[in-house]
């Protein structure tokens, strides 16, 4: 009788040690596949680049929490997701303060949606030399890069980005990205309020758009003497098109004339101001360093107020 017992226990405790290990293990649903290309095309509308519906109004440049306010499935999931789009992720990429980015995985054979929409696009490379395509609608100041193909995918980033020509044009002497604001002997409540999210107080940098050919954001870093900025140095990129990366000494060189040239660094002096200009060969970048022409400011870096 007590054999019985202890049999029957055993029999059960293995019945239930099993129904739970079947239900802990049992496979999650597989995701929706991705739709076909060709399924693609409402998504994209044809005219200038724009960002599809899915975004909900997350666009990049804007404050981080703004778009999570916007789209609280952000802050929840990390990403968006539209029924109308099945196997689809709208995902948006965080720098400081604000968006960086927002982007979109799509199947291979997405490229030819996406020229039917928006015109044939131009080849880039990314930093491994793999081809991108590369869009850009100016009048919003919006940039679409679709990468390399990986893992049977290709993602469409959205960036905000700012024409070398522009960021490094002489205005009242100084550059083209300080329109809002001359940055030397700016303070940082000053600096806050002309670029917002842009500006990760208290120190820095102040992450602004890359060029049109940037891989990364146009990273300005300050120094501080007195609660005020004594110097900055931004780097400037062309990386994803080495044809095009004269470009930027070009633009660095139009309204400023010839540099002084010394052991590859350009120079150049005027409406009180030093320019110095390294450039970088192997990231196709260019680092600009400013400071006061008469040295009354001091170069070594010190916290803000």
């Amino acid at each position: 009788m007590r054999r019985a017992l202890l049999l029957a226990l055993a029999l059960a405790a293995g019945a239930c040690n099993r129904g739970g290990t079947d239900e802990a293990y049992s496979p999650p649903p597989a995701p929706p596949p991705p739709p076909a290309p060709a399924a693609l095309q409402p998504l994209f509308p044809q005219g200038p680049v724009r960002l599809p519906a899915p975004f909900q109004g997350v666009e990049p440049g804007m404050r981080w929490a703004d778009a999570v306010a916007r789209a609280p499935a952000l802050a929840r999931e990390g990403a968006l997701v539209d029924p109308a789009w099945p196997g689809l992720r709208f995902t948006a990429d965080r720098a400081g303060d604000q968006v960086a980015r927002v982007s979109v995985e799509l199947p291979l054979g997405a490229d030819a949606p996406l020229a039917a929409a928006w015109g044939a696009p131009t080849a880039g490379e990314d930093a491994l030399g793999r081809v991108v395509d590369l869009w850009w609608a100016p009048d919003v100041g919006l940039r679409a890069t679709l990468t390399a193909p990986f893992a049977g995918r290709r993602n469409l980033v959205f960036e905000r980005y700012l024409p070398a020509a522009e960021a490094l044009a002489r205005l009242n002497g100084r550059f083209g990205f300080e329109a809002q604001l001359s940055l030397l002997g700016a303070d940082a409540a000053s600096v806050a309020a002309a670029f917002g999210a842009a500006w990760t107080a208290p120190e820095g940098p102040l992450l602004l758009p890359p060029t049109e050919h940037g891989a990364g954001p146009t990273v300005i870093t300050v120094e501080w003497a007195g609660g005020r900025i004594a110097s900055f140095t931004a780097v400037l990129d062309h990386e994803r098109d080495a044809r095009t990366h004269p470009a930027l000494f070009q633009a660095l060189a139009r309204g400023r004339g010839a540099p002084t040239v010394s052991g590859g660094v350009h120079r150049w002096a005027g409406a009180g101001r030093e320019i110095t200009a390294v450039r970088d060969p192997a990231t196709r970048s260019v680092t600009l360093a400013i400071r006061a022409a008469d040295g009354g400011l001091a170069h070594s870096p010190t916290k803000a107020p």
